[in-house]
């Protein structure tokens, strides 16, 4: 709630300095289900309440890590970097898939190799 109150102006203030801002944001902080259902079926909302030239910001929290390579952290971290679900948000990020859908809903997306 107070980042909301400390920031209620700040899309006034970018757009007058013509800074360009995200007008949607898809994904939770630490979440880890960004999956492509659920990441298309949010570009099509935005889609449809959003203006054509209107940005939208996606995270996702890619993983990768081992197990050999969380030692020494807490059990909760290394858990969450080593999730499944973090490999499974990768997967789409690497997939043919996921530039497909992107370029479907921006023709400027290079789909370029990550």
């Amino acid at each position: 709630r107070l980042l909301a109150l400390w920031s209620k102006d700040l899309p006034r203030m970018l757009d007058a300095c013509g800074v360009r801002r995200a007008h949607c944001f898809l994904g939770a902080f630490a979440s880890g289900f960004m999956d492509m259902p659920r990441l298309e079926a949010g570009l099509a909302h935005a889609a449809k309440i959003l203006p054509g030239d209107a940005l939208v910001e996606i995270m996702v929290h890619p993983g990768g890590f081992s197990p050999e390579e969380t030692k020494g952290h807490s059990a909760a971290y290394a858990s969450f970097y080593a999730s499944q679900r973090r490999m499974t948000e990768k997967a789409m990020l690497l997939s043919p898939a996921f530039h497909t859908l992107l370029r479907r809903h921006d023709s400027t997306w290079p789909g370029a190799e990550i």
